[in-house]
């Protein structure tokens, strides 16, 4: 028998360390029978994003429930850093990957940032349209999101504590940097 030179780069476990092999391997468990509705009962609306669903695709901007309203009827409008000018009317959630909530604001538009370093959660952050000001929701981001007023003031939305921010600020999501102005 020839003794072949030895990997340094190769551990091998002590003789008795690994527990033996299995013989064969597991039986797959039996898939579950599909599950049988009778009805389809609406959920009441409720505050917070429990769970995930894609509103309706005609939903485009937001509004009332049931309410489109066109991107002319928009008063303020979003300048992402992507050179996008996106106006919003009603609600829209922000974030890597956006997603209404199932019981909550179904009707709000979706924008979808790009962000190089990863700094903004996937649905970050709800903004609501409320006359002169735009209440920013914080959605229980990994890092935060920040209202900027015009005079350089900052004041963190946190979560179930909306901050109002105002023409001529930014909404800071995370690492990203969004204006946000009236027209």
């Amino acid at each position: 028998m020839v003794d072949e030179p030895r990997n340094p780069f190769l551990i091998s476990a002590p003789p008795g360390l690994l527990p033996p092999a299995p013989a064969a391997p597991p039986e797959p468990e039996p898939e579950p029978a599909p599950m049988q509705t009778t009805s389809t009962v609406p959920l009441p609306a409720r505050g917070g994003p429990q769970g995930f669903a894609t509103p309706p695709a005609a939903a485009v901007f937001g509004g009332a429930l049931g309410e489109r309203t066109s991107p002319s009827a928009a008063r303020w409008r979003l300048a992402l850093p992507d050179g996008r000018d996106v106006p919003i009317a009603g609600a829209a959630y922000l974030g890597r990957a956006p997603a209404a909530a199932a019981s909550d604001r179904t009707d709000a538009l979706l924008i979808a940032v790009q962000d190089e370093q990863r700094s903004v959660s996937k649905t970050h952050a709800l903004l609501v349209v409320e006359g002169e000001t735009v209440q920013v929701h914080d959605l229980g981001s990994t890092n935060g999101t920040w209202v900027i007023a015009p005079d350089g003031s900052e004041r963190q939305a946190l979560p179930g504590s909306p901050v109002p921010a105002v023409a001529g600020g930014r909404i800071e999501l995370g690492a990203l940097s969004i204006g946000l102005r009236l027209g």
